[in-house]
């Protein structure tokens, strides 16, 4: 090795450079590290004045003391040597004696040009505490470096200041970092941060600085976050390895001492599968707690799930009862049951209309599922024998909603029951069921009636004769009008017909012109039958009907339904026209 050769013949750089070989700055093959004999060669080096070697003479003798803290005064004063060495423009007073060894001169001159600086030991300390911030020889110590800052800013390094509370911090940071022993240490990591980063006036709770940390060190592990240092300047004390576990383990501390908003949190980590396995039960349970402690935007999660509702539908119920019920609300658990239902059915339909300043709750109501949701509120309304819930139920298999088949069956035992608990609505709705949609109504005839009487006719109409309430119900079915009163029925032509029918055989004029146009055009499914119109055109006119007489002298003229007679013709049409009408316009 040519090297060693020449720094045994006393070449100051050829030492100087086998130095930094055994101390593994160059590499060469065949040639370990050995931190003896590089001290060995920096020791040489250095006794002929080279500023580097002097540093690293010291670095290997000193740097790397585990007893720093109880050799501080030793390592501070070889600094300072090697300092002196180093720098010709420094002076120390206690080295005067030393200097003027040294550089032949006398240091008490207080007039020599040399001396430019006089350093203090908080300067020294500085250099020190910077020897372990990462950029040298030294490996990085937190530990060390913030000791000797500390020790400089006890000597009134002002800059020291500053960096002892970044060193703090970056010491609190790896306190954390690894998660381990975050449990048992907590309460010791969380007094540093209060110290570290809040104000002496925070009064915020233990949870909620939990939280906030857990907050932090989630939001900017996560790479898509933009940092900002002017906004988030302690971001980077926050940086950790394995941040999803670490702050999983401050939601946890948080969520455990009740904080709501850690206990969300959690439901939506084990929701979403973040940073953990997904667990649907785990996300449940946290945010029914979340709710519990009032948290609403965790109560559309606990809802979510039919399955857990149907299981704790009572503990739902009394989150709901805490979050959006006034404390004087007296109403029974049916009627909430059946309000929750009316809302998450309303608010996730497409055609609603949401209007934040009315309905400010609605987005705690939009759930995956809401058919399936709303059914199930609606249930347990019913089952608790809420009479509005057991309508609703009719409804829903009555028309197919929620994404359930249409079921007269199911329809009709709903209905019933809220008709048995006095809902009005209901007695409506069953009227069809019973003797509409194409139902014989024959010997119920009635019974029908009357039931229609009682539940359908205003007042004012109590007194209408029986063939009249056949022809209204007759057009009922003829042109049912689904967002009025007739919304309980639908169009059925065989229904109005079999209605027209019953009014008609009783007198009603109307009703048997009704049923003459139908005969006559061939309406509702019915084929043409030119001699039934011109029968029922013949009973009305025979009660005086102008209309029907007019339409008979037509038939009659044209022969539609009856051989063609003008004299029977000319005879109704001006039985039914007045003088200047004309037959042939028809």
């Amino acid at each position: 090795m040519w090297y060693l050769k020449a720094a045994q013949q006393n070449k100051l750089l050829a030492q100087y450079f086998i130095g930094e070989i055994y101390c593994g700055v160059f590499k060469r093959d065949g040639v370990n590290i050995d931190e003896e004999k590089a001290l060995f060669w920096y020791k040489k080096a250095a006794a002929r004045g080279d500023k580097d070697s002097i540093n690293m003479v010291w670095c290997l003798m000193y740097g790397k003391d585990e007893g720093f803290e109880k050799n501080h005064q030793e390592i501070l004063q070889a600094y300072k040597k090697s300092c002196i060495v180093n720098d010709s423009k420094v002076r120390l007073p206690e080295y005067n004696e030393y200097f003027s060894y040294y550089k032949g001169k006398d240091f008490n001159d207080s007039n020599s040009k040399d001396v430019v600086d006089i350093k203090t030991d908080g300067d020294f300390c500085f250099e020190i505490a910077e020897e372990y911030n990462g950029d040298g020889f030294l490996a990085e110590s937190i530990k060390k470096a913030l000791f000797w800052y500390k020790k400089a800013a006890a000597n009134g390094h002002v800059k020291s200041q500053k960096m002892v509370v970044t060193f703090q911090k970056r010491e609190w940071q790896l306190a954390y970092s690894d998660g381990k022993g975050l449990v048992e240490k907590h309460q010791t990591i969380l007094r540093s941060y209060k110290n570290l980063f809040l104000s002496v006036n925070d009064e915020r709770s233990d949870a909620e600085i939990y939280f906030e940390i857990g907050n932090k060190c989630h939001k900017y592990n996560d790479w898509s976050y933009e940092r900002n240092e002017n906004e988030d300047v302690d971001y980077e004390y926050f940086e950790v390895d394995d941040a999803d576990k670490v702050s999983l383990q401050w939601y946890l501390l948080a969520a455990e001492q009740n904080s709501a908003a850690a206990q969300f949190k959690l439901g939506e980590i084990y929701y979403d599968g973040d940073g953990v396995e997904e667990d649907a039960k785990k996300a449940h349970e946290w945010y029914l707690k979340a709710a519990a402690n009032g948290n609403k935007e965790a109560w559309r999660f606990v809802y979510s799930e039919v399955k857990e509702l149907t299981e704790k539908h009572q503990e739902v119920l009394q989150s709901y009862k805490k979050l959006f019920l006034g404390a004087n609300d007296e109403r029974s658990d049916a009627e909430i049951y059946f309000e929750i239902g009316n809302k998450c059915h309303k608010y996730n339909d497409w055609s609603y209309e949401r209007s934040e300043n009315k309905d400010v709750d609605y987005e705690h109501f939009e759930v995956d599922d809401a058919d399936k949701v709303s059914l199930q509120w609606y249930l347990l309304a019913a089952e608790q024998n809420s009479a509005a819930a057991q309508f609703k139920l009719g409804e829903i298999y009555s028309w197919g909603e929620c994404s359930v088949e249409r079921d007269s069956k199911q329809a009709l035992i709903w209905l019933k029951k809220a008709a048995a608990n006095g809902y009005a609505k209901a007695h409506k709705m069953i009227w069809p069921f019973a003797y509409g949609c194409g139902k014989q109504v024959g010997n119920n005839y009635a019974e029908a009636l009357q039931t229609y009487k009682k539940f359908f006719l205003a007042n004012n109409k109590e007194e209408a004769n029986d063939a009249d309430i056949c022809k209204e119900i007759g057009d009922k079915y003829a042109y049912c009008d689904s967002d009025g009163e007739d919304e309980f029925l639908e169009e059925d032509s065989q229904s109005s017909i079999e209605w027209y029918l019953l009014a008609a055989n009783q007198g009603s004029i109307a009703a048997q012109i009704k049923l003459a146009e139908i005969y006559y055009d061939g309406e509702d499914g019915v084929e043409e039958d030119t001699k039934k119109a011109h029968e029922w055109y013949l009973k009305a006119a025979n009660q005086g009907s102008m209309i029907a007489q007019f339409k008979l002298g037509y038939m009659y003229y044209y022969g539609k339904g009856v051989t063609r007679d003008y004299k029977e013709a000319f005879t109704w049409h001006f039985k039914g026209s007045a003088p200047s009408s004309c037959l042939f316009s028809m």
